[in-house]
């Protein structure tokens, strides 16, 4: 039960990291992406704070590791993505990020010196095409961009594997915070280098983006995917996480009049085929043991 409810709270990350496109999507393009992304991270910690005073929860040097170490994969995954877009295609992109389904397996396996189990690898094939069907990918020849891309789907790999192998003793608070503080903390580093360290105007739209993605998209989302990651497996916390672009097509259409397209309807059946087939083929070989017993 304790698995399910933590899959069930992952999926929720999903749709708030899912709403959190559309809604900075609203404001970058009048201001620098790292602006954004700093005053977001920032508030997001801010919020959290007063959590990590009342918990009086203790700095440990393993904590300062991971939370430093955290923090940075995660500036690394979002300036990866960030600046490959720019030399890519958004359905290249979108494709491309979603990789991890197959790198978190293989990085697993070398890491435990052993292969992917069968309905491991069938969902993880499962989860790819969906991904495939989704962004429309053409296979074409492999430019600067896509290779960025790439790149941020391995640091966010071992994002979600270091989740995984190390954070299940640590104290989640402190260590959420970190990761907020360091993603900040680097962003607003970039966002000053580039000269662009406050946005242009502090419009209502820009206060609404970045107070509903700060608190939501970010705090309570990076909070719950620290807590309860470790309680499931990195491939089936990959897996969910792959919903991400089905919800914020979603959003996008509510927020920006963007269209749903059929591939998103077939592709995001897959992505829910490739979560639930571990499922269904455990309970068939159950029921076909006891058929056996009979």
């Amino acid at each position: 039960m304790n698995k399910l409810k933590a899959e069930f709270i992952l999926i929720y990350v999903a749709f708030s990291w899912g709403i959190g496109f559309p809604l900075m999507k609203l404001v970058l393009d009048e201001n620098d992406t790292f602006t954004i992304l700093w005053l977001r991270f920032a508030l997001a910690a801010l919020v959290f704070a007063p959590f990590l005073i009342k918990s009086k929860a203790m700095f440990k040097i393993k904590t300062l590791v991971l939370g430093l170490v955290l923090g940075v994969l995660l500036f690394l995954t979002f300036s990866f993505f960030i600046v490959g877009l720019n030399y890519t295609s958004a359905s290249n992109t979108g494709f491309l990020a979603g990789l991890g389904i197959i790198f978190v397996p293989i990085f697993l396996s070398i890491i435990k010196q052993k292969l992917p189990s069968i309905d491991s690898s069938i969902s993880a094939f499962l989860g790819i095409t969906g991904i495939i069907i989704i962004s429309g990918v053409s296979m074409g020849e492999v430019n600067k961009g896509d290779i960025l891309v790439i790149i941020g789907a391995i640091t966010s790999s071992i994002h979600i594997i270091i989740l995984d192998q190390f954070v299940k003793e640590e104290d989640c608070i402190p260590l959420t915070f970190l990761q907020l503080l360091v993603m900040a903390i680097l962003a607003m580093i970039v966002a000053f280098y580039n000269d662009n360290l406050l946005p242009n105007e502090f419009s209502s739209d820009l206060l609404l983006s970045i107070g509903i993605t700060a608190i939501l998209s970010t705090a309570i989302a990076f909070w719950l995917q620290t807590k309860y990651q470790s309680q499931t497996s990195a491939n089936r916390a990959v897996l969910i996480f792959s919903l991400e672009p089905i919800f914020a097509v979603f959003f996008a259409s509510i927020l920006l009049n963007e269209k749903i397209t059929v591939s998103l309807f077939i592709g995001g059946g897959i992505i829910v085929l490739a979560m639930i087939y571990p499922l269904i083929h455990s309970k068939l070989q159950v029921k076909n043991i006891r058929i056996k017993n009979e």
